[in-house]
């Protein structure tokens, strides 16, 4: 605990008058209240934050909502005086401290001087053009006060440091030890404040803890203070104006538990300190209240060229025994709350520069400084860098020994995200977390932003700013910067084209610059406010002394020149003014050993006394109405303990015990949670036409349509919508994940007021059954309209596609309204509607957990101290739920590897289908093997007999996972359908672990002679009809052509034919000989598995499997899809598959040889079906003979396995040798390969075709039969 006194005093403590008045306590501010008051002045301070102590600073995630202030749009988010001030605008966002101390409270400290060439840009003053040197005294004066060095070569060695050493000779730069202003020695300072040393924690800026950072409250302010300066926190100063010979400063007190007190101070001096955002905001104000003042104010606006990167997961430090390969940390989050080992405390946020600032041209150059993550926001770092892992794909590109262990890591991250998102916060310190880098890069930008006040709220003008050049080079020096340590580059997420490519700065600069006159600038040389809009006569008795006053980027941390900047002003304005400065300062002590005393357990907050005694037969009885009987006592039992846990004080262990009862009683112990969202967009009604417009057409749906036409008609709507759930649990593990929607909505061309919703359902990330890996969010509406009911309806699609990113889908809804109380009334308009992240970050902020009607009440009521352990399990598995189903939708390769449709199929509840009782038959071939036949009698038409592709089930045929599959069509139509699952299925009655190897000859040969006999034998048929698809298309034409298969009066030979056309990926994996690389390959023991099975094996597979390219719109997460696209090609397009058909596929897939892919693969490369020789036996004179039968060849017209030209190339060379009315050709549009029969809308869009082509071939084999006869 600190020994160091607070110097801050309450307002109504305050003087009317003052000679000096400083407004603000940073950098500037420090040296004008310091310098003068120890030039005898009568000095007040005027700071609208609060004073904190080390050890006052937040340290964990749990504070940091109430350590954060943001100011939009729309009104300010959180406490005024909260610690952390985030101004959110259009292209800049800007970073400041909000306390005594102002932005050295959560600054890294680092004090480096200005390129001084920049001195000679035409933006500074002729005074310091014209003396370069003379700043350099006020540098040193500055250091004097800062005390900044090196981190020590005494202390322990940081990873980070090391790293940040390495990338710099790995680019040919220039490496140092950043001079910072850090205390690494116990003591009491020259102005008498305490100072333990260092301790490494690397929680810098988030406000030092400790006290060893020597931010202005450890030198100016106090320094000011023993010279007797009045120093004030919580006030805020609205505006200044001239009053006679005085100055008068209007303020008001500022945030809760604020001192009243007078609400203006006159001065004879009053010196702006309030940084470049705060002192601009001043002046402007006063502009306003009629002060003359420069029209250069708010121009020349600078985020100081401040970029950030991250370089994530280094493998730097990598070591390799045997075929393992490990790698060391790197260490770079803060310690905040967290218990870890000293060995992993990452050091001062700030220790190394890598300085690239020795350009020919001064302007571009930057410098890269390596940073801390402070502890406060560790539990947050570890998703948000799995996410973004996921989303940049990018394993493979480290090598192959590095491809294992990164995988294994984020395999690892991920199940703990879907198992227990709560724990993730470990995570921070180790695996990939522990081997991350920031980087801060500051240079050179234009300084080209505006600062404006907009409804008294200050802005930041600067459209485009993130597009300049030099933030472009800035990425690529970190991304150079990242490769060097073998880590996954991040660019700063805010900084990308969803984002808009907005920026972020830590170090505004400008907004009342330097200039040599009114028209160049709003101060002079010595920080004096310009009179007027030209001139240079100045407003006697006032200053900008502050990073405000700089005239533009100084491309380095700009506290040192600021400071400098600031006792060059001070100086001369004492000169001015007669007054002598004391420079003298005091003497540096040791700091006294600290007082033992006893340790003390940490205190639970204080509670209210428990409504009810927490123990006895009375709770049992209470909690007999939540959980079933066999668990009162156990539930009982945990109350208990979790009660005397917090009663004694041992507040870890009582929120283990709520942990674990939730994790045990889920729903009972479930609280309710309610957030409210704000959406604005444009609807209109104009050129809805109901359509999908052409790829041609500029606007592609009704939806943009609707947008575009209501935004040019000024048809505006919006609403704010509160959505509630009573159960968190409940709605999370229900399919439609419901909850109610209240609020109301506004549409302009209805009625100028809020229409109020009636009643409303809103369904969260809800799968789309009709889309693979697509989830919606479903708005669902009736508002009460002036003229009656109004129907709302809005969705969110979550879904890759094409340059699709998720924070587009998740904050873009797209709406129609209709009169009436549902959707089939007279439409009122469609259009769009967006979510702004300033809107997002104030929708975080109404997130309410609520006590429900549940055992969680009761717990709350007995033990008032376990809310919040309730409450962040909760909050955390929703946004665990809301993460996950975004990583499945976006999650690349690292969500292939987890298998979610696997893990899904297993849960999918198959329905009734709508067949007779199947018969099956299992049938010995002549060679040995069995094949399998499965039969439903659905009448005397046929019998037909239904062939899958290769390895492929027959069941698929008959799939529950579509509305009505191929099977029931048939069999509704009265056929006698026999499903037949030749040697490659899983299905044929062979072994399924060491399935037999074959040939397609074999199939051709044997299975389709034995299955054909079979069904004839059974049926007493005399002949059947077919419809086979794939390879079993192209073997039964092979065995019909050979003469090995008779009694086939008719067949659908679907895709695959005897001369097949196939991709460039198909031809290139034969021509390479890809079949011969996998038999070498140890782990599939000359077999291949469709469906993986867990290992690390398979994980290694799937990543292979997953790095194979697919046609544009065909990727996906599912290792199935990747395996059959892999190694056959794009099997089906995935726009005709359904949600529960996408999680099924695993199970129509059989693990089978590797052997007949040799023989695929000979007649994919010669383009014709040959035998396992390579003689084309399949395409004689005699074949064509003895195919002379009724043939009908159908094809999807999107198959990029096996094109259209497959079918019609035999069909040619069939008809050219037979009577051509026996041959006809079906394409299907928008189907490929497979989804002819597993498609979700296959049964509307495709089986009226097959049934028309029966049709047609019963007709042409009645004319054959005909004919024969005569």
């Amino acid at each position: 605990m600190t020994t160091q006194k607070r110097i801050a005093k309450p307002l109504d403590q305050a003087l009317s008058h003052y000679t000096v008045l400083v407004v603000g306590s940073g950098y500037g501010a420090g040296v004008a209240a310091s310098r003068l008051a120890r030039a005898g002045q009568q000095v007040a301070v005027l700071e609208r934050g609060r004073e904190r102590l080390p050890g006052e600073y937040p340290n964990k995630l749990a504070d940091a909502q109430g350590a954060m202030q943001i100011n939009a749009k729309g009104g300010r988010m959180g406490e005024p005086d909260a610690l952390f001030e985030l101004h959110v605008n259009d292209d800049q966002y800007a970073l400041v401290g909000c306390g005594l101390g102002g932005t050295s409270l959560i600054n890294a400290n680092v004090a480096l001087e200005l390129d001084k060439r920049l001195l000679d840009q035409a933006h500074w003053p002729a005074a310091f053009r014209d003396n370069r040197s003379e700043i350099d005294g006020f540098f040193e004066r500055a250091r004097e006060m800062l005390a900044p060095n090196p981190y020590p070569d005494s202390h322990p060695v940081l990873g980070k440091l090391e790293a940040l050493e390495h990338s710099a000779k790995a680019m040919g730069q220039r490496f140092y030890k950043t001079p910072i202003n850090v205390t690494f020695e116990n003591k009491i300072n020259k102005f008498g404040v305490p100072q333990p040393a260092c301790t490494n924690c690397g929680d810098c800026v988030s406000g030092c803890n400790v006290g060893a950072k020597n931010t202005t409250l450890m030198n100016y302010l106090p320094d000011a203070a023993n010279h007797g300066a009045d120093i004030f926190t919580q006030v805020k100063v609205l505006w200044i104006e001239r009053d006679g010979p005085r100055w008068r400063v209007h303020i008001e007190p500022n945030g809760e538990g604020a001192a009243q007190g007078p609400g203006s101070i006159t001065a004879d001096h009053v010196i702006l300190g309030a940084g470049a955002l705060g002192s601009t905001e001043i002046l402007l104000r006063s502009r306003e209240k009629g002060l003359p003042l420069s029209d250069r104010l708010g121009a020349n606006f600078s985020g100081n060229g401040d970029a950030l990167g991250f370089a994530y997961d280094s493998y730097l430090k990598a070591e390799k025994q045997g075929d393992t390969l490990t790698a060391q940390p790197l260490y770079a989050i803060g310690v905040g709350a967290s218990d870890i080992a000293k060995d992993a405390y990452p050091g001062p946020c700030i220790t190394g520069v890598i300085d690239m600032r020795a350009t020919e041209d001064v302007t571009d150059g930057l410098v890269i400084q390596e940073g801390v993550a402070p502890g406060i926001i560790a539990t947050a770092l570890a998703p948000a860098f799995f996410f973004g892992e996921a989303l940049a794909d990018g394993f493979t590109r480290f090598g192959m020994d590095q491809i294992k262990p990164r995988l294994l890591d984020a395999k690892a991250m991920g199940e703990a995200v879907q198992t227990d998102p709560g724990s993730i916060a470990q995570w921070a310190y180790k695996g990939p977390m522990a081997r991350t880098q920031t980087y801060l890069v500051m240079s050179v930008d234009d300084s080209g932003g505006q600062l404006a006040l907009e409804d008294d709220r200050l802005a930041i003008h600067w459209a485009q700013a993130g597009e300049q050049r030099s933030f472009r080079r800035d990425d690529d020096r970190m991304a150079e910067a990242a490769r060097a340590i073998d880590a996954q580059y991040f660019s700063d997420p805010l900084w990308s084209d969803p984002f808009g490519k907005k920026l972020i700065t830590v170090h505004p600069i400008g907004g009342c610059g330097m200039g040599d006159d009114a028209a160049h600038g709003v101060v002079d040389d010595t920080c004096r406010v310009f009179a007027g809009t030209s001139g240079a006569e100045v407003h006697e008795g006032l200053y900008v002394c502050d990073g405000a006053a700089l005239p533009g980027a100084v491309g380095v941390n700009p506290l040192l020149t600021i400071t400098a900047v600031a006792e060059r002003a001070i100086e001369k304005l004492a000169r001015r003014q007669g007054w002598q400065i004391d420079y003298t300062l005091g003497q540096e002590a040791p700091l006294p050993a600290p007082v033992e005393q006893a340790a003390e357990k940490p205190q639970a907050d204080p509670a209210p006394e428990p409504a009810a005694a927490t123990t006895g037969h009375g709770m049992r009885l209470d909690i007999a109405k939540w959980v079933p009987g066999h668990a009162i006592e156990a539930v009982a039992q945990a109350v208990e303990k979790a009660a005397r846990h917090f009663r004694t004080g041992a507040i870890d262990e009582g929120k283990a015990a709520i942990r674990q009862l939730v994790i045990d009683h889920p729903r009972a112990m479930s609280p309710g949670l309610s957030f409210t969202e704000t959406m604005a967009g444009h609807i209109s009604a104009t050129g809805c036409h109901h359509r999908p417009c052409g790829h041609v057409e500029r606007i592609r749906d009704d939806y943009a349509n609707g947008e575009a036409w209501g935004r040019s008609e000024g048809s505006a709507c919006d609403f704010r919508l509160t959505v509630t759930t009573d159960n968190l649990h409940r709605m999370l593990e229900e399919k439609d994940h419901r909850s109610r929607i209240t609020g109301a909505v506004t549409v302009s061309a209805l009625s100028p007021d809020p229409l109020p919703v009636r009643e409303g359902t809103f369904r969260l990330l809800v799968a789309d059954p009709e889309r693979a890996e697509s989830w919606t969010m479903l708005y669902d509406m009736v508002l009460e309209g002036p003229e009656g009911p109004v129907h709302f309806h809005g969705f969110k699609t979550l879904a890759q596609r094409g340059k699709s990113d998720p924070w587009t889908d998740l904050t873009t809804l797209f709406v129609t309204l209709r009169t009436g109380e549902d959707a089939t009334g007279e439409l009122i308009g469609r259009g769009v509607l967006k979510l702004g992240i300033d809107e997002f970050m104030r929708q975080l902020t109404t997130i309410e957990v609520h006590d429900s009607n549940s055992l969680i009440g009761h717990v709350v009521n007995l033990i008032p101290q376990a809310r919040k352990a309730i409450e962040t399990y909760f909050v955390a598995k929703y946004a665990g739920f809301f993460a996950m189903t975004t990583f499945r939708a976006y999650g690349g390769m690292l969500a292939t590897l987890n298998d979610f449709p696997a893990k899904d199929a297993a849960g999918l509840v198959a329905r009734a289908l709508r067949l007779p009782p199947p018969e099956r038959h299992v049938v010995p071939t002549a060679d040995g093997i069995n094949i399998g036949l499965t039969r439903y009698r659905g009448g005397p038409r046929g019998p037909l007999v239904l062939a899958p592709g290769l390895s492929v089930r027959a069941s698929s045929f008959a799939t529950p996972t579509v509305e009505e599959n191929l099977t029931e069509s048939l069999v509704a139509q009265g056929y006698d359908v026999w499903l037949f699952d030749y040697r490659a299925s899983a299905d044929s009655g062979n072994d399924t672990e060491d399935p037999p190897e074959f040939t397609i000859d074999d199939i051709a040969r044997h299975d389709w002679p034995a299955a054909i006999h079979k069904i004839r034998a059974v049926t007493g048929a005399d002949s059947v009809q077919a419809i086979a698809h794939c390879v079993g298309s192209m073997s039964l034409l092979m065995g019909i052509g050979a003469g090995w298969v008779s009694g086939v009066r008719s067949m659908i030979a679907s895709q695959l034919t005897l001369h097949p056309v196939t991709d460039w990926l198909n031809y290139m994996k034969a021509d390479l000989g890809l079949v011969g690389a996998l038999e070498q390959v140890s782990m599939l023991d000359g077999h291949l598995d469709f469906v993986g099975r867990g290992t690390e094996e398979d994980n290694e597979i799937d990543a292979i499997a997953y790095q194979i390219p697919v046609p544009e719109g065909q990727a996906c997460k599912n290792p199935v899809c990747r395996r059959v696209f892999g190694v056959f090609g794009p099997s089906w397009d995935h726009a005709q598959l359904g949600h529960d058909t996408h999680l099924a596929l695993g199970s129509m897939f059989s693990r089978v040889a590797l052997k007949p892919f040799e023989h695929l693969q000979d007649i994919m490369r010669q383009g014709l079906a040959v035998d396992a020789a390579g003689d084309a036996i399949y395409t004689t004179e005699d074949t064509a003979r003895r195919l002379a039968l009724p043939i009908s060849f159908l094809s999807g017209a999107t198959n990029k396995l096996f094109y259209p030209e497959s079918g019609q190339r035999t069909r040619v060379w069939l008809q050219d040798r037979n009577d051509r009315e026996l041959y006809q050709q079906r394409i299907v549009p928008d189907y490929g390969h497979m989804d002819l029969f597993i498609g979700h809308s296959a049964h509307r869009d495709v089986t009226p075709v097959i049934l028309e082509q029966l049709e047609w071939l019963d007709g042409r084999a009645r004319h054959a039969a005909d004919r024969h006869q005569a």
